[in-house]
């Protein structure tokens, strides 16, 4: 069984999609890049950061 993305099934350039779900989408693959680089937080990291916890 092969894998289909979701361009095989509709293409990427038919998709209308608003300029907040693109700058949404472009957050979530620099988010996934900065992952795959090592560069994370833990959730103690973060909340220290942010001033909650």
């Amino acid at each position: 069984m092969t894998t289909r993305f979701s361009e095989d099934v509709i293409p990427m350039t038919d998709l209308n999609t608003s300029a907040e779900e693109r700058e949404f989408m472009r957050a979530v693959v620099a988010g996934l890049t900065d992952l795959e680089a090592g560069r994370d937080l833990s959730l103690a990291e973060v909340l220290e950061r942010l001033g909650i916890g």
